[in-house]
């Protein structure tokens, strides 16, 4: 037996088995949707409770308005998809550790004393000392 004629017998059951997965999958879908909706009351409730929660809590941090508001304008009107980014951003788990994570970053770039001034410390600093003219002539 050839190897190509080998390849086209193995494939057809490999393709009768994914188009039977997905098959599955769909009918699988539409039964939890089916049987979501029936509970969608409660959901609703348990998702609107704990979006209260969230922004009670939030809230009643000691940080600046300019970085609660927007968390509390997103949680309330869209409370899935806000609590997710929320929690996706794990802003109530332990807000100093992405500032420790940034000090970390900025004392690895700077340079300290005794290396010479190794480091990013000439990052950002322009070449030239000659001003730069952003005129256009024809």
């Amino acid at each position: 037996m050839s190897r190509e004629h080998k390849r086209k017998r193995n494939s057809i059951p490999r393709i009768a088995f994914v188009g039977l997965t997905i098959i599955i999958q769909i009918v699988w879908l539409i039964v939890m949707a089916v049987k979501l909706n029936a509970h969608s009351a409660w959901i609703s409730a348990c998702v609107n409770l704990l979006s209260i929660v969230v922004v009670l809590r939030l809230y009643g941090r000691h940080t600046s308005t300019a970085m609660k508001m927007p968390w509390i304008m997103l949680i309330l009107a869209a409370p899935v998809m806000g609590l997710s980014l929320f929690l996706l951003f794990d802003i109530l788990g332990d807000p100093g550790r992405a500032g420790k994570r940034i000090r970390r970053f900025r004392e690895k770039m700077e340079p300290s004393p005794g290396r010479g001034g190794s480091g990013a410390a000439g990052i950002g600093k322009p070449r030239c000392q000659q001003p730069v003219s952003l005129s256009f002539r024809p």
